[in-house]
């Protein structure tokens, strides 16, 4: 309805529900984009640090960004250790259950997380910035919706929908009434 406010609506729709999980950091891309139809939503993959021993630490990551594959991931760690761009990552493997995920970053002896990680988020896809963009065919044509206009849209077709199925319906049931009143008559 018309009286529906965006941030009424922000109150109902939170964001956008990633397939991977990950975690959208902030929230004003999520706001501008339902509200102008455009925006940038930066997805960051979900970690945790836990403490192994020998004074060793490792990273686990229990959630990519949308369309970050693990494999790759992996490869494109293990480069920039080669590399020596990142330093101090002494192991790191694909423990995920089927299903989800749960990579594993095994770091060197005395070697702090939280500055590995930074970098990670930093030099790998495990933040990703995504570009908002509601683009879509009204009256045959491409058009950037907010929110508001893209559910009010959906809300039309449904109504749509709903009639043409209801006046098809009424249309099958009459085309047998004519049927039925044929046969009472021929009787």
């Amino acid at each position: 309805e018309d009286d529906v406010t965006d941030d009424e609506l922000l109150k109902i729709i939170k964001g956008p529900d990633f397939p991977t999980e990950g975690m959208i950091l902030g929230y004003e891309g999520i706001k501008q984009a339902y509200t102008t139809g455009r925006g940038k939503i930066t997805v960051r993959a979900e970690t945790e640090i836990e403490e192994m021993s020998g004074n060793k630490q490792r990273i686990i990551v229990n959630s990519l960004p949308y369309q970050v594959n693990k494999a790759n991931l992996i490869i494109k760690i293990d480069e920039l250790v080669r590399e020596k761009k990142i330093e101090g990552i002494a192991e790191i493997y694909d423990d995920s259950p089927k299903g989800g995920v749960r990579l594993v970053v095994e770091l060197a002896k005395g070697v702090s997380a939280e500055p590995i990680i930074a970098k990670l988020f930093k030099m790998t896809r495990l933040e990703d910035t995504y570009s908002f963009n509601q683009v879509a065919l009204v009256d045959k044509k491409p058009q950037l919706l907010n929110l508001k206009q893209l559910l009010q849209i959906y809300i039309d077709h449904q109504k749509d929908v709903l009639l043409r199925k209801t006046k098809f319906e009424a249309d099958k049931v009459s085309a047998k009434i004519h049927i039925l009143e044929g046969l009472l008559k021929a009787l």
